[in-house]
Order: structure tokens, then C-alpha cells, then sequence
């Protein structure tokens, strides 16, 4: 249930945002939707390895889910992951993982990038 935002306001953060489970090069996020602003219209998901100085990366501007598998991750790297929500106002503040997340193998398992 979405509570509706003040005239001219847009959403508040999203809340709860988790990592469901990650492989050597995909993260699958989670999150709650905001408790004000709704309806959503949909949320952009960011990215930044924590090595980097660089600027935020977007990963996706219009995820209609309150999940997204985040893919195209380099193995053994660390990233910072965000999510933002937008209402027809525009978008709110972001919100982010509470701490890194590093891609990495199962036990066991064998990169398919090390045979190329």
C-alpha cells in the first residue's frame, strides 16, 4: 500500500534495499517500495565499483519491479549498488546497499571466463 504524496512532491527513498543472491558477474537486488509518494511509476537502479573514483553508472532507468538482476559484473570486483524511485512528480533520493557487495564464484565452481 502506497501512502500519496504531498502536491508536487516526489517519492521518498526506497526502502530495505538487499542483495538476493549474486554470481561471478550478476547481483539480484531487492528493495520496499517508499512510504510516501506513490503511485511509482518505476525506479532506476545505479552502480559504481568501490574502487573507482568515477561517476555513478546507470544500470537501468525504468525497472517497473521492486527487484532487478543487475548483470555484466566484472569477478572479484567490489560495487556500490543504489535504487531511486520516480512518481509523476519525478525522481526521489536514492537509496543505497548498506554495504558493498563482491562478485564472486560458488565454492567449487570454475569461471568461464578463465578458459577463453
Amino acid at each position: 500500500m502506497y501512502r500519496t504524496c504531498l502536491a508536487g512532491s516526489p517519492p521518498s527513498a526506497p526502502r530495505n534495499v538487499r542483495v538476493e543472491w549474486k554470481t561471478e558477474t550478476t547481483v539480484s537486488l531487492l528493495w520496499n517500495p517508499p512510504r510516501y509518494g506513490g503511485p511509482i511509476l518505476c525506479y532506476k537502479v545505479e552502480k559504481r565499483q568501490l574502487s573507482s573514483e568515477d561517476d555513478w553508472h546507470k544500470v537501468v532507468d525504468d525497472c517497473t519491479t521492486t527487484n532487478y538482476l543487475v548483470t555484466g559484473l566484472i569477478v572479484g570486483t567490489c560495487y556500490l549498488l543504489r535504487v531511486a524511485a520516480r512518481n509523476y512528480i519525478g525522481p526521489g533520493p536514492f537509496e543505497q546497499l548498506p554495504s558493498p557487495v563482491t562478485t564472486s564464484l560458488q565454492y567449487g565452481e570454475l569461471s568461464t571466463s578463465t578458459y577463453k
